[in-house]
């Protein structure tokens, strides 16, 4: 499931091109023009509104606007663009090809109207290779990580955790080395490179040297739930990768607090984009604004049943002094 934006003035085009992907299961907003669609990226941008995931880009739009002016856009730009991009455009012009792909287009569907085997063939093209992109992120944000945590021992508060990072470093280096020969050694071919990756996950969820209280130092900034404890024992139980993913993100969001985008649920929960996939649940302490209270964690595709979930439950922290970890 991802979230598409459609941009169009022709309402039937939308409609055609909304009904196709909901009919997935995929979840699309909409826009006829370029001041709703800056709008609608934007607020995603800062954690406001819908993240998208793919912009199903008109070129020409209504009043001579353009669909590259608004990746053009300071709100938008090629940090958000790149790899995004879909371009709608009845122009088979060389030029304008190479001018959107500079801006991060990776794929076009020609006007009139394609068939619905045309249209798949590009979306499915798009989301492979958004699988792909995401996987290299998430490989890279847990590399990285773990290449900081190498260079804690003169830290005291986690001088006794060097050892088991220092574990997790040399087995994650070895799974990553491996992986990047395997990349290698595809050939650009979409279908090795993702069997790469999966082979790459598989080792490092069977990878007997990590052990989940490797989180326990990042959790010391917070307070949590015993069901945000549970949703933590899951995904290191089958995601190892992401697990390491949420560390990072706990580290940079109790660094830098003011640089982490959140999208208000309900006036009392929160959420932040934790890669692509994941969504990280809050609110503030009670007692202290400064303090969060980390709810719930889990995949995108658990949103509604996690939001509903907050919405009926209002769960006490742990208390730190009956907490013992058993994994």
């Amino acid at each position: 499931m991802c979230n598409f934006l459609i941009v169009d003035d022709e309402s039937f085009i939308r409609e055609y091109f909304r009904s196709l992907l909901e009919a997935r299961g995929h979840i699309c907003e909409e826009a006829s023009n370029q001041y709703e669609a800056i709008r609608k990226i934007k607020k995603g941008i800062q954690g406001q509104g819908t993240a998208f995931d793919l912009i199903l880009l008109d070129h020409h739009l209504d009043g001579g606007q353009l669909g590259i002016d608004i990746l053009r856009h300071p709100d938008v730009g090629l940090a958000f663009a790149k790899d995004r991009v879909i371009v709608i455009t009845g122009d088979q012009d060389e030029a304008l090809a190479e001018e959107y792909a500079e801006w991060g287009a990776i794929g076009h569907l020609l006007k009139p109207l394609p068939s619905e085997s045309q249209f798949w063939v590009t979306i499915k093209a798009a989301l492979s290779r958004l699988k792909r992109i995401e996987q290299q992120q998430d490989w890279e944000e847990a590399y990285t990580l773990l290449e900081e945590l190498g260079l804690l021992e003169s830290i005291d508060q986690l001088r006794e955790d060097v050892r088991h990072y220092s574990e997790q470093y040399i087995a994650l280096k070895q799974i990553h080395e491996q992986l990047l020969s395997d990349l290698k050694h595809a050939g650009g071919q979409a279908a090795d490179i993702e069997k790469g990756y999966e082979i790459a996950t598989k080792s490092l969820n069977d990878t007997l040297v990590f052990s989940i209280q490797s989180i326990i130092p990042f959790l010391h900034f917070f307070k949590f739930t015993n069901h945000f404890w549970k949703d933590v024992e899951d995904l290191f139980n089958k995601d190892r990768l992401h697990f390491f993913i949420l560390q990072s993100y706990l580290k940079r969001i109790h660094e830098h607090p003011e640089a982490q985008h959140s999208r208000d649920l309900s006036g009392h929960h929160y959420e932040y984009r934790i890669g692509r996939s994941y969504r990280l649940y809050f609110r503030p302490a009670n007692d202290d604004h400064k303090t969060l209270v980390l709810e719930r964690f889990g995949h995108k595709n658990r949103q509604d049943e996690i939001i509903s979930f907050l919405q009926s439950h209002n769960e006490e922290p742990v208390d730190w002094g009956q907490f013992s970890v058993s994994a």
